[in-house]
């Protein structure tokens, strides 16, 4: 019967020592997805320029100005949001903003349609992948996200342009 106590005493301890604290408790940060460059495209009545029959988007590009000055191209594709909204996808200038370029040109032929900002920063300060995303037009103007809809995308809101093919 002495033991009893003993035992009892010995089995407090041993599972004070192996039992968790509050800190190990924390739930782990998990890393944030990479979210990929996406636009909308409207014209001066917020229309979608991306679904316009007569919108060329065989001819639409996406460039940057490389080391030299030079226009380089970047890769993106039109996709559909959830609500059926076409917009323009494009994960290679994320990764270019990633790598410190941040001024990029959308081009109708060889007219300049669209010139924007975009910075993406990336942190693991805490441990994990944290990224942050910023865009302006050329005016340093804050661009605008889609309110709906997934993806949400910016609106980049193109002037009319000379080209009569393009007028409405």
């Amino acid at each position: 019967m002495r033991k009893i106590p003993l035992l009892l005493l010995c089995s407090l301890i041993f599972m004070s020592l192996i039992s968790c604290d509050k800190e190990d408790e924390e739930v782990p940060c998990s890393n944030e997805s990479f979210i990929p460059f996406s636009a909308i495209l409207v014209d001066e009545e917020n229309n979608n320029m991306l679904e316009d029959e007569d919108f060329d988007v065989q001819n639409l590009r996406l460039v940057y100005l490389n080391e030299s000055q030079d226009e380089s191209n970047l890769d993106f594709k039109i996709y559909k949001t959830n609500e059926g909204n076409s917009y323009m996808f494009s994960s290679a200038m994320t990764q270019k903003s990633l790598s410190g370029e941040n001024e990029f040109f959308i081009k109708l032929g060889q007219e300049t349609i669209y010139e924007l900002t975009y910075k993406v920063d990336m942190s693991n300060d805490t441990g994990c992948r944290v990224y942050s995303h910023e865009a302006f037009d050329k005016n340093g103007n804050e661009l605008e996200k889609s309110a709906t809809g997934i993806p949400k995308a910016y609106i980049l809101k193109i002037n009319a342009m000379a080209d009569p093919s393009m007028d409405k």
